[in-house]
């Protein structure tokens, strides 16, 4: 699909392949190709029974420039396709799975924190300049929203979405209100403990597998997932405390829209919700799940 454009123009088309090196010898036959068996069938349901939503962020050049060095730094540690249907790594790069694994994670990270820290650098720059200007002029429009891009790449030992979401989770105390809304219900073995572990009130949303836009691939493993939670806050006793509920509507897929509206569109889990025939969750699945949580 790629190769017409890369020969056509040579000069402007770049196409990287990222491979984590998690996924290399007995891994690639475990773990199940996803994109090839369920791109056909999203796009069929995009272009039929599918809203998009778009947020539009205006006058924000510093985090456009973010996202461009980060996709630039992940592109530079990527396979690169060739002409010839082939792909090379960049030059003096460490391959991904043939090298030294450890070699590439490092170089790979010093690669992304690079751009991470540079964005740093430069917010302090400007708040600094700002902070000086607010001294000398009675008058300056303060901004109304903050944005913090959190970066999460596990492999190369980048977890910062992940401290701040634990921070997030551990700091809220008995009366709290916690909404979460997940299209795909991933928890990682160290959110759910912190779920059950505290006192606040949590209320999460997850789609139904009917509406997952990878229905019939991947939601088995989410499936698997979700009704291992259930289980264990039921264990806990802690049903009241920590509620589930899924979305679901006929020929739609799951959208992160206005809360309300997906909340009047579920329904409250129960053991009920996974003795469903499209709940049965085959033993591959139940093999390779725990891969998936502890290497992606």
């Amino acid at each position: 699909m790629l190769l017409p454009l890369l020969h056509r123009f040579p000069d402007n088309v770049r196409v990287s392949l990222f491979h984590t090196p998690h996924l290399c010898g007995l891994l690639c036959f475990l773990v199940p190709e996803r994109f090839n068996e369920t791109i056909a069938a999203y796009e069929d349901l995009h272009q039929t029974n599918q809203q998009d939503h778009y947020v539009l962020f205006q006058g924000c050049s510093e985090l456009a420039d973010f996202f461009s060095d980060l996709v630039g730094a992940v592109s530079e540690v990527s396979l690169q396709l060739q002409s010839d249907d082939t792909v090379e790594t960049e030059e003096g790069m460490e391959h991904h799975y043939e090298g030294d694994k450890t070699k590439y994670c490092e170089a790979a990270s010093m690669k992304v924190m690079r751009v991470i820290e540079d964005a740093r650098h430069r917010q302090y720059e400007k708040r600094t300049t700002n902070f000086q200007r607010e001294r000398s002029a009675s008058s300056i429009e303060q901004p109304d929203t903050w944005m913090y891009p959190l970066v999460q790449i596990k492999p190369f030992g980048i977890q910062i979405d992940e401290l701040v979401t634990e921070t997030l989770l551990t700091e809220a105390v008995r009366g709290d209100q916690l909404y979460l809304t997940t299209g795909y219900f991933n928890l990682t073995q160290g959110y759910m403990d912190l779920l059950l572990g505290t006192r606040a009130n949590y209320n999460i949303l997850l789609a139904a597998p009917e509406v997952n836009g990878f229905f019939g691939a991947i939601p088995a493993a989410y499936v698997y997932i979700e009704h291992q939670f259930y289980n264990e806050v039921c264990r806990h006793g802690q049903q009241i405390r920590v509620k589930i509920q899924e979305y679901y509507r006929d020929l739609w897929n799951f959208m992160l829209k206005e809360q309300q509206q997906l909340y009047n569109l579920s329904n409250a889990v129960s053991p009920a919700t996974f003795q469903h025939p499209s709940r049965y969750v085959k033993l591959w699945v139940k093999l390779v799940t725990p891969l998936i949580k502890n290497f992606f």
